[in-house]
């Protein structure tokens, strides 16, 4: 398989999270719930907030048949490295639960280390807020702003009260050998950042319980059928 398709099947798969909350959103609607609002138009200004560029990528644009969305945004003035391929900006996945809004978006970038710098995602953190609205544009980073990664950790999860809302991130760090331009080796480091966004806490602990509950039925009836 060629490198460049490598690495755009890699950036494809730091959506999946986002995917799969679609997914459970449209497994738990409600049938008398409305559709979220989320459109590009609110993205763009989002975006322009924030001060990040980026535009939607139409070809990879999802929605349910209860309206649940999501887009991809990208940058082709920045390709990954040594491709073409314009670089994931944000995956934004919207949708309803009990009569509350959802939004979850992934960001994927270049980082300086293994430990999370969130004054340097603050640009990311302001476009989750005023997509998701109801908050102040740096109250999201404000948050976590004192969440750090344990020694040894290239995962880590948190969650955290908002003032209109509830939080959960979870970032995830890899790293890769590499060459500087004067031949010396080096490490390249890069993060993902799921950032899912909550009308409230109860909310919250509402769907992971109905989440979890699901792959429960699912793992028993699994066991049941390998067991006959």
């Amino acid at each position: 398989m060629p490198r460049g398709m490598r690495r755009h099947i890699r950036g494809l798969a730091r959506l999946l999270p986002a995917i799969c909350l679609l997914c459970a959103l449209t497994a738990c609607q409600k049938a008398a719930q409305p559709a979220s609002a989320l459109d590009e138009a609110a993205i763009t200004a989002a975006l322009e907030r924030a001060g990040l560029s980026g535009k939607i990528s139409a070809e990879e644009t999802m929605t349910t048949p209860e309206g649940d969305v999501t887009y991809v945004v990208r940058d082709p003035s920045e390709p990954y490295k040594g491709t073409d391929n314009p670089a994931l900006v944000a995956g934004v996945t919207a949708g309803m639960y009990e009569g509350g809004r959802i939004l979850s978006i992934t960001f994927d970038r270049s980082v300086a280390s293994e430990q999370v710098d969130w004054a340097d995602w603050k640009r990311q953190l302001v476009f989750a807020a005023a997509l998701y609205g109801d908050l102040e544009d740096e109250e999201v980073c404000r948050a976590l702003l004192d969440k750090e990664v344990p020694a040894g950790e290239d995962r880590c999860r948190w969650e955290v009260p908002l003032t209109a809302g509830y939080c959960a991130a979870t970032w995830v760090h890899r790293s890769q050998k590499t060459i500087d331009a004067d031949g010396f080796g080096a490490r390249e480091h890069h993060a993902t950042l799921w950032v899912t966004l909550y009308a409230s806490r109860s909310q919250y602990e509402a769907l992971m319980t109905e989440q979890q509950s699901r792959t429960s039925s699912v793992l028993g009836t699994n066991q049941g059928r390998a067991a006959s």
